[in-house]
């Protein structure tokens, strides 16, 4: 079959734009061709999409020349934008996955509801809602529950070695959960929390992601990957709910979708660590498994939904045409709804940045953003990000298709990209297209203030820029902010030291280099290409100082700058290619011959630096090594 899937948003990492994904992806693996349309396409979700092949049109004027077999509506009023626009297809079925939110309320009526052959809901509850309020038929409709990809089933369940780590999964997390981290700790056991909350980071959720753990806290579409996987699984959230899934609660809490609405009762944090700890060793992981294999294989229900629509007959165009005359009405709501989310997203950005430029600006405590500059040297970007993420309270990346010499980015360092963001190790990414009229130095430049801009915006006291290959040590950072806050440095900059082929050789001596490091953001700061700082040898495209505000350089005891600037694993190709100094034929040239040449043992001579001894040392960052001799 030919099949569109269409969906108003694909942006973030909820429910109906991971079901598109998930639904996506199995189609495929049943043999079917699978087109995706949505209004607005964007982060995190589209780091899903892009390594996976899936195409995604976006907009408001997406055209098909080709006539669907089937259309999969999430969110049926889109559908009008695009049935307006030329849209042709046989047949057509829309989803809906809740009972409250209005963008789920499928349209129909007794002139339109047959241009759907059937429709899906995500549970009972969700059906009998839409049955008594909005038009739907009862026999052409039914329960198609969150169901679970087939590399759930396909993982390795691990076996059970006591509760020592639990999860939390959830965007509200009430405030009994959050004291109950406190509760566990005392008993030894270790309290996490994915989503987006001031308690953790939204990602995307994968076996591997929820299988570390010996049990999960959670409602909705992650109950049934814990089933799947065999992960204990306690329904609870800000609705209350009845604790670890089990026989004698599963009907009540099927019929609406696991959200722990059939048991409406809260509990405190010390009721809920006692259930918590006294109920795990009864759950009962190998028959809700098979429960879940059953009822929630997405392949198996998506086989059953093609089986009923082939059933079913061709939709009569006039229908069509009815159902969307009144797109242009649509259309405008749609405008209006996204002008008001960017207006009011843009007047807390300029808030945010009145405040932060403010000479006034008297804000207590460190908000630090991190906002990294990247194009290549992806080798170690995960493990950089996954090192930073506790110690920021906003990361951003602005990076570049085609660097500043106009190379196109590689397709590893795009695969890592959205390894990060799937993970929920940045908060924003932004994508800079540079100015070939400008120099590289100076593009550069734009890319890093464009972070400092992002860290203002976000309501941050404090920035610093950063570059994928460059490490600090967890403990000693930590100390640093301490100092910083503690005798109000305004800003600051460390030492560095650069290491060559592996993480376990680095220069025995300080490279030259100097580092600005963490920088006070208000009215004072002064962040200029080529501009003043205090120490010399910093890199004139993120001298962030502040005009008003001590400055103070960190001793090497206290904390450096890890450099794995001569680790890459193409030959230092791309580096040397896309350098701010690539102009620089014979400089480059020396460096490669330098690179080239060196061997463990051996001095390294650096060009216009110098020679250096290398020593082995600790692998501090537990750093892959690659075959670089």
């Amino acid at each position: 079959m030919n099949i569109l899937i269409t969906c108003y948003s694909l942006a973030n990492f909820s429910g109906s734009e991971c079901m598109v994904f998930d639904f996506s992806k199995e189609l495929i693996s049943l043999g079917h061709d699978v087109n995706v349309a949505s209004y607005h396409y964007d982060f995190p979700i589209r780091s899903c999409f892009e390594p996976s092949g899936i195409e995604v049109d976006f907009g408001e004027d997406i055209q098909y020349v080709k006539k669907f077999d089937l259309v999969i509506s999430f969110h049926s009023f889109f559908l009008k934008l695009l049935l307006a626009n030329g849209l042709i297809a046989d047949k057509f079925v829309y989803f809906s996955l809740s009972p409250f939110e209005e963008f789920e309320t499928p349209i129909t009526s007794k002139d339109t509801s047959d241009i759907f052959c059937r429709g899906y809901f995500n549970s009972d509850e969700s059906r009998k809602h839409h049955l008594d309020n909005s038009g739907v038929e009862y026999s052409s409709s039914s329960v198609f529950p969150n169901s679970v990809t087939q590399d759930y089933f396909d993982f390795s369940v691990q076996e059970n070695k006591g509760l020592r780590r639990v999860c939390v999964v959830s965007n509200h997390p009430p405030e009994e959960l959050i004291e109950l981290k406190g509760i566990l700790s005392k008993e030894g056991i270790e309290l996490f929390f994915i989503g987006r909350s001031s308690q953790g980071y939204s990602r995307y959720i994968e076996p591997s992601t929820l299988s570390k753990f010996d049990a999960v806290i959670t409602i909705g579409r992650t109950v049934q990957y814990c089933m799947a996987l065999g992960v204990p699984v306690f329904i609870y959230d800000r609705f209350g709910g009845p604790g670890y899934l089990s026989e004698d609660n599963y009907d009540e809490e099927y019929k609406v979708n696991f959200s722990g609405r059939s048991y409406q009762n809260r509990l405190c944090a010390a009721e809920l660590s006692e259930k918590v700890i006294n109920g795990y060793n009864s759950y009962n992981i190998s028959t809700l498994r098979d429960r879940c294999a059953d009822n929630f294989n997405l392949k198996k229900n998506l086989s059953r939904m093609i089986f009923d629509v082939e059933q079913s007959p061709k939709v009569c165009k006039s229908l069509l045409r009815s159902f969307s005359y009144d797109a242009p009405v649509y259309l405008k709501l749609l405008r209006i709804n996204r002008k008001l989310e960017s207006r009011s997203l843009n007047l807390t950005k300029q808030l945010n940045l009145i405040r932060s430029n403010s000479e006034n600006n008297k804000q207590e405590g460190m908000r630090l953003a991190i906002s990294y500059n990247f194009f290549n040297g992806e080798e170690y970007f995960y493990q950089n990000a996954f090192n930073m993420r506790p110690l920021a309270d906003h990361i951003s990346i602005v990076y570049q298709k085609v660097s500043n010499c106009g190379n196109p980015i590689s397709k590893s360092a795009l695969n890592v990209l959205h390894k990060i963001i799937r993970n929920g190790l940045v908060d924003e990414v932004v994508l800079y297209t540079p100015d070939d009229k400008l120099s590289p130095s100076e593009n550069e430049y734009r890319k890093r203030k464009l972070g400092e801009r992002i860290a203002r915006e976000h309501d941050c006291t404090h920035f610093m820029s950063m570059d994928s290959d460059e490490f600090y040590e967890r403990n000693k950072f930590r100390k640093a902010k301490e100092y910083i806050l503690k005798n109000d440095i305004s800003y600051s900059s460390c030492s560095s030291y650069f290491y060559i082929k592996k993480p376990t050789y680095r220069s025995k001596s300080r490279d030259s280099t100097n580092v600005a490091f963490i920088c006070k953001l208000d009215g004072g700061t002064e962040f200029m290409r080529g501009g003043f700082f205090p120490i010399s040898n910093v890199d004139p495209t993120r001298r962030i100082c502040n005009k008003n505000g001590r400055y103070f350089h960190f001793p090497e005891e206290d904390i450096v700058m890890h450099h794995m600037n001569f680790i890459r694993n193409d030959g230092f190709k791309s580096k040397l290619s896309n350098s701010s100094n690539a102009h620089k034929s014979e400089f480059m040239k020396s460096i490669k011959i330098s690179l080239d040449e060196w061997k463990f043992g051996d001095l390294f001579r650096f060009p216009n630096k110098g020679d250096f001894e290398i020593v082995e040392v600790e692998n501090l960052f537990s750093l892959p090594m690659f075959d670089l001799d």
